[in-house]
């Protein structure tokens, strides 16, 4: 029997490899995708990495409209929120 956490660990990581095919099919094509956020930074070696490599593995299974691979990086920058919301549009109009 497996355990729980894993199995619920391999649905995230399916469904995140998936979420990159339907943004390349919406936006073919793509160059490179950027992943970013707390879930990024915390889990990136948990769930973003293995569904990276689920993605490529599977590149044909997933994505049979496309020829390109786009690279799958993690943002390492700090997560700006609202705060960075807030300075653009300030920016903006000043």
């Amino acid at each position: 029997m497996r355990e729980p956490q894993k199995s619920i660990r391999d649905v995230q990581v399916r469904a995140i490899a998936e979420s990159y095919a339907r943004m390349l099919a919406a936006y073919n094509p793509l160059d490179i995708i950027v992943c970013m956020g707390s879930q990024a930074e915390k889990d990136g070696d948990l769930l973003i990495t293995p569904a990276t490599e689920l993605f490529y593995d599977k590149f044909n299974e997933f994505c049979m409209h496309s020829l390109n691979k786009p690279k799958i990086v993690i943002n390492n920058l700090p997560e700006i929120g609202v705060r960075g919301a807030v300075a653009y549009i300030q920016s903006v109009f000043e």
